[in-house]
């Protein structure tokens, strides 16, 4: 009888122990189904974005975040809880900062941004400590399309071409 017995791998697959011991026959179990995950491994965890780049930063296109827990064999943990943070929150919202892995082991959030440039997210197990972090992760946000300029200075001059105007032409 062993009590303190572990086996790890992935779900749903059979083994067979198999013991030996010197003087003694070899002896093969029945097969043994694994049904549970083992523990969360934080390495083997991750943290995506889809799209991860040429989000539009207009505050309503999305970029979806998705943290995938799993234990070293890659099976999902489900009921976990994730934390989710911005490195840079000015502009920036997440649909949810936090929440709980559903049954393939996935929390997914959008993120918008009425900022350019790139937006880094960390991922937590539980709290946002950094020995609780699972990935980190980078969308960038570009610049909508213009749909309009602004003559600010500079209307009614003539030149010769190829000459700078006296009063420079400004546009926003």
């Amino acid at each position: 009888s062993y009590t303190d017995l572990g086996v790890l791998g992935p779900v749903g697959q059979a083994y067979r122990l198999r013991f030996t011991s010197p003087g003694l026959s070899a002896v093969t179990s029945d097969p043994v189904t694994l049904t549970a995950p083992g523990p969360l491994d934080l390495t083997a965890s991750v943290l995506s974005a889809d799209p991860v780049g040429n989000v539009t930063a207009d505050g309503q296109s999305q970029s979806f975040l998705t943290a995938t827990l799993t234990d070293t064999y890659g099976n999902p943990l489900a009921n976990e809880a994730v934390v989710l943070a911005l490195n840079e929150s000015e502009g920036r919202a997440l649909g949810s900062p936090s929440g709980q892995t559903n049954a393939i082991g996935q929390f997914t959030t959008p993120l918008t941004s009425t900022v350019t440039g790139v937006t880094t997210v960390k991922a937590y197990s539980n709290s946002a400590d950094p020995d609780n972090e699972v990935d980190t992760v980078g969308v960038g946000f570009i610049a909508d399309e213009p749909t309009q300029i602004e003559l600010v200075s500079g209307d009614g001059q003539t030149g010769e071409v190829a000459t700078a105007l006296d009063n420079p032409l400004t546009v926003r």
